[in-house]
């Protein structure tokens, strides 16, 4: 038997069809079920542009001593940000002998962060600079032992003394 979409069911269906206006792409959906509302996709939220949401997750700053320097990391270290550390530490490596990488603030690091601090030991031991990891916290010596990436970095506490 073949079912005739014609008449009062198309009717009836077209009738149920009510556009509903989406304000996060600016679409008009259509709904066929009722029970859907513009209500329940979700009212106009204030979210911060990638940009923006970004900035406020890393602080980096930069003291600079002859042909030392020391970066000073503070906030998360994850995707989206993890080029401006890279970008910051790499223009300080063909006039530093030594770069101090100070993560006593650094809360948290992702895999990509991990890939930032290898990509910077690699340019840098290329180009005859020390980097040394300052300061770790728990949650990156964590990372960095489950990696075994810690033996690789030299890693100094308090006083410069040499810690692993």
């Amino acid at each position: 038997m073949r079912a005739v979409w014609g008449g009062a069911l198309r009717d009836r269906i077209a009738g149920m069809a009510t556009p509903i206006h989406c304000s996060i792409r600016g679409l008009n959906v259509y709904n066929r079920a009722t029970a859907i509302s513009a209500r329940s996709i979700g009212s106009r939220r204030n979210v911060p542009m990638p940009d923006l949401a970004a900035a406020s997750l890393l602080t980096l700053a930069v003291d600079r001593d002859n042909d030392c320097a020391e970066v000073r990391c503070s906030g998360r270290l994850v995707a989206g940000v993890n080029d401006r550390l890279y970008l910051e530490v790499s223009q300080l490596i063909p006039s530093c002998k030594r770069i101090l990488l100070d993560l006593t603030d650094l809360t948290h690091m992702d895999s990509t962060g991990l890939g930032t601090l290898v990509r910077l030991y690699v340019s840098a031991k290329s180009a005859g600079c020390a980097l040394q990891l300052f300061n770790i916290g728990k949650p990156i010596r964590q990372l960095l032992g489950v990696t075994h990436l810690l033996s690789v970095f030299e890693v100094i506490g308090n006083n410069n003394i040499r810690c692993g």
